[in-house]
């Protein structure tokens, strides 16, 4: 074997080499006995892109056999491999172990990180994998389709951006228990017994028609559980009393969504009226609160609410009022007389008044104005339509005033059915993102007069 000679690269500081650490074909000279393991060999001074301060010193190297022929294709690379053989580090600085015995191995010692320390871990014995690998193979599976639940113009698919996100008007009902108006007493014990439940009302006229009830029921039932994701959720739909029949009364609106938790509750409350363009309903506590709505005073030649607002009050502080207050508070047994006493005062004092501004024919003003009061603080239904039928029937005028006329149920909104209003002043079609009915119906008909019946629009491609 010829002897390997150390050849130095011009770019890089020189090395000096100790004579007897050139090996020859056949001798292998050491710089020590190997018998003896020496903890601080003579140090050995390195180029400075090899050098590493370790805080501890190495173990010393293991003298093993000289590169074979296989390594002349790397030239220089195989000379430094057999200096670093020959030469034992000191014990402040570290130099690549020499651990390759072929190409491959030479090649992985010298891409191995120079940062990398024994006191750190173990030292790679493969190739280093290149980082930019990395990141490519993280940008082509980005790049690979996958279920998402991201939209195709980027938005999230949640279930309920297909309905109306707004806060939501207050819809008024003529008395305490209007909602249960005409539906038979045994299907209400029913639903009193039945568990998480809610009152639903769909909006529109769809379900004045008792065959459209079956219908209704499905789009309640599928929206309901888009929403709250339940699958036990159920829908009841109305019966109506043998009277009513009788009497060929419009049959309900009052369905029952049961079976939720006290979180789907709370959802489905939360938002109030969920509308989409498929179904739009109203849901309400099962046990709903006095109503905050009145009456209406209209034929009052003014526009300026404050006038009517005063004319309100006087007339509920007068005499007249004030004795059927004490009435009532007297009436009520001892235990509960200063409860009521606190509560009539609460009452009477959350009044306010809001202007509808409605036309006449030829578009003349013909303003009606709204008086409402705070329903929850009456707790029995007796006592608030006791007090709302007493205040209904005061007279409201004053001298610069004439005599107002009193409604208790003024109107009848063929969108939310509310009695406030009437369709062409229903608040919810100018909510931004509606997606119920519009205020004016899609095939009106009109009367002598100017005044507009029927025609009410379809669920399906409405605006």
């Amino acid at each position: 074997m010829d002897v390997i000679s150390p050849q130095i690269n011009p770019a890089v500081t020189s090395i000096t080499i100790p004579a007897e650490a050139v090996h020859t074909a056949n001798t292998r000279a050491l710089p020590y006995p190997p018998s003896e393991m020496s903890p601080t060999p003579p140090p050995i001074p390195m180029p400075p892109f090899q050098i590493e301060t370790s805080p501890t010193p190495p173990a010393s190297p293991t003298p093993r056999r000289p590169p074979q022929s296989t390594t002349q294709a790397h030239g220089a690379d195989n000379t430094n491999d057999s200096l670093m053989e020959s030469a034992p580090p000191t014990p402040t600085e570290e130099v690549p172990f020499p651990q390759a015995r072929n190409p491959a191995g030479a090649m992985a010692q010298r891409l191995r990180p120079l940062t990398l320390s024994r006191s750190e871990g173990d030292i790679p014995t493969g190739p280093t994998l290149n980082p930019m690998s990395s990141i490519c193979a993280r940008l082509a599976a980005a790049k690979k389709p996958a279920h998402s639940y991201v939209s195709a113009r980027g938005r999230p698919r949640n279930p309920l951006d297909k309905y109306t996100n707004a806060t939501m008007p207050a819809v008024h009902l003529a008395d305490p228990t209007a909602a249960f108006n005409d539906i038979d007493l045994d299907t209400v014990i029913e639903w009193d017994n039945s568990p998480g439940k809610l009152l639903a009302f769909p909006f529109e006229k769809d379900a004045d028609q008792l065959a459209n009830h079956k219908t209704i029921k499905g789009l309640i039932l599928a929206a309901a559980i888009e929403i709250t994701g339940s699958q036990c959720v159920a829908v009841g739909a109305p019966r109506q009393t043998e009277e009513a029949r009788i009497q060929k009364r419009l049959p309900p609106n009052t369905f029952l969504i049961y079976h939720l938790t006290e979180d789907q509750r709370q959802l489905l409350l939360k938002r109030g009226v969920w509308s989409s363009a498929s179904i739009t309903f109203r849901v309400t506590p099962f046990d709903p609160t006095s109503p905050d709505f009145l009456f209406a005073i209209q034929e009052l030649d003014t526009l300026f609410t404050n006038d009517v607002y005063t004319l309100v009050r006087n007339t509920w502080r007068d005499a007249d009022t004030m004795h059927k207050l004490n009435t009532i508070i007297s009436e009520t047994p001892e235990v509960d007389r200063h409860d009521t006493e606190v509560a009539l005062k609460s009452f009477i004092d959350s009044m306010w008044v809001e202007k509808l501004d409605v036309k006449a024919a030829g578009a003349l003003p013909k303003p009606s104005f709204n008086v409402f009061a705070k329903g929850s603080f009456i707790k029995q239904d007796q006592l608030w339509t006791t007090l709302r039928d007493h205040l209904v029937s005061r007279s409201y005028s004053s001298i610069m005033l004439d005599t107002g006329r009193t409604l208790t149920t003024p109107y009848d909104c063929h969108i939310c059915h509310c009695i406030t209003h009437p369709r062409g002043l229903c608040p919810f079609p100018s909510i931004e993102g509606w997606n119920g009915p519009s205020c004016r119906p899609a095939n009106p008909t009109r009367e002598r007069g100017g005044k507009m019946t029927g025609g009410y629009p379809k669920r399906e491609g409405r605006t």
